[in-house]
């Protein structure tokens, strides 16, 4: 168990360094020491997701959930996997009962809605547009959530609603590449070209 801690700590320190396959080799063999720890699983989990490989992060997913139910961390982590793999019925129900463990989170709440507006259901589309129109009202100087509500309403069809918020995050953040992008979609999709090339 201590020899799984310190092969843990150690993978951290590598991949904190950009040494990923070596943190990689750590993490398996931390794994081996100490089937049963947890974080060793998650992290391990992670280091997969971010190469692309996610079946084999899910697997390692899988068991650091079994391993720390409770963790909203590691379901978050695992609602990645299975957005980056199509899961996404499995992704939201992650993501919901993340956001049980910690209903204060605003990032895993705001994940929790773009990965509903990302299944494009009328119905998540809706309720994500409620998600985040809830978080604004917290924070309504947090820019991504600004440009996830104008996204959401223009997923929604909502233009004249996404305008606003788009042109108001727009003038506080002029080189905000998304809003402007964005922006220009609304301006090309009503057929104002002018608005839509500048």
């Amino acid at each position: 168990e201590d020899r799984a801690e310190l092969l843990w700590t150690l993978a951290l320190l590598y991949r904190d360094a950009g040494k990923t396959e070596k943190a990689e080799s750590l993490l398996r063999s931390a794994r081996t020491a100490d089937p049963n720890n947890g974080q060793v699983h998650a992290e391990l989990a992670a280091l997969l997701e971010r190469r692309g490989e996610y079946a084999e992060a899910l697997t390692a997913a899988n068991r650091a959930v079994v391993l720390l139910p409770r963790d909203p961390g590691v379901r978050a982590d695992r609602a990645v996997i299975r957005f980056q793999m199509g899961q996404m019925d499995g992704a939201i129900q992650d993501l919901r009962r993340a956001t049980r463990e910690r209903p204060r989170d605003p990032d895993l709440r705001l994940n929790h809605a773009l990965i509903r507006l990302g299944r494009g259901r009328e119905a998540d589309v809706k309720r994500a547009i409620e998600l985040i129109q809830a978080l604004r009202r917290e924070l309504p100087e947090d820019d991504r959530v600004a440009l996830s509500e104008g996204i959401a309403l223009t997923a929604a069809k909502r233009d004249r609603e996404a305008r606003v918020i788009l042109d108001g995050l727009l003038k506080r953040n002029p080189t905000q590449g998304w809003a402007a992008f964005v922006r220009g979609l609304i301006a090309w999709r009503s057929g104002d070209t002018l608005k839509a090339d500048s």
